[in-house]
């Protein structure tokens, strides 16, 4: 059934209830009306209850169908725009990150041809003029002993396969009352029955590693850390003099049992035992 055919059923039902609009609608005429006449009616609004329920759910899954086409294509859509835009921005950045490359580079060599011309034009014959080459060597330099300042060695760490290094490490700081966030490894390759190798731990900061160092000869007072040792990441040059003041300072021992002798500051000290002040 379709519309017409409802409009007929409701037409049907006034007539055999001797009516002529639905506001004279009753109980009581409905009451009056032949059974067998009822039921017929009934019948016939259960079909079209029923074709139009059918109807209507065709059209709701045609409809629900439609949608879900237009969402997809749109989705579609909008991730090819998603797509296009970030290899856009890739473009630009690499665009970007090669032109500050190039820039600074053709800088910096302008910089050293410069700079390496000067002090050529105005150093005497009998010095040996300034390559950029050797201001390249001395700007690296630099570079690494800045890099170098966030850093401490550790010597004297017990090592253990497997060893969760860092968690180690942190223990030890904590010992001394200190919590930093670090990285730390092995430096050297492990070869079994050789010295244990040497930690080397990078820090936040330079202050950090300072604020570690100060503290580093409470460790002596520990008993788990007692031997173990702390000390700046030095240079080679510095590692050398390092070397060397320990042989003179085991000479002084020796020659002057009756001193107590310290380095400080890159250089040895000395001072009688009975000095507090000593450190």
């Amino acid at each position: 059934m379709l519309r017409g055919d409802a409009v007929n059923l409701i037409s049907k039902a006034m007539t055999e209830m001797e009516i002529t609009t639905i506001g004279q609608l009753s109980l009581w005429r409905v009451k009056q009306m032949n059974k067998d006449t009822v039921c017929d009616l009934l019948y016939e609004a259960l079909r079209y209850l029923e074709e139009f329920t059918g109807v209507v759910s065709s059209d709701y899954k045609v409809a629900s169908n439609s949608v879900k086409y237009q969402m997809l294509e749109r989705q579609e859509t909008i991730i090819k725009l998603q797509s296009e835009l970030l290899a856009c921005k890739n473009e630009q950045l690499e665009s970007l990150q090669t032109s500050v490359k190039s820039s600074v580079g053709e800088s910096v060599k302008a910089e050293f041809q410069s700079y390496s011309s000067a002090l050529q034009a105005n150093c005497p014959e009998s010095q040996k003029p300034v390559s950029s080459e050797m201001i390249k060597k001395a700007v690296k330099t630099v570079v690494q002993e800045e890099d170098r300042t966030r850093n401490l060695m550790i010597f004297g760490l017990p090592e253990q396969d497997n060893e969760e290094l860092s968690t180690v490490v942190s223990e030890v700081f904590s010992a001394i009352g200190e919590k930093p966030r670090i990285e730390a490894s092995r430096v050297g390759k492990h070869k079994p029955g050789k010295a244990v190798r040497p930690v080397k731990v990078t820090a936040a900061s330079a202050t950090i590693v300072n604020q570690i160092l100060a503290k580093s000869r409470n460790l002596r007072a520990t008993e788990k850390f007692k031997t173990v040792f702390i000390s700046p990441d030095r240079s080679p040059e510095q590692r050398a003099k390092q070397r060397e003041l320990v042989r003179d300072i085991k000479r002084l021992v020796t020659e002057q049992p009756d001193k107590l002798h310290f380095i400080r500051n890159g250089a040895i000290k000395s001072t009688d035992k009975t000095n507090k002040t000593a450190e």
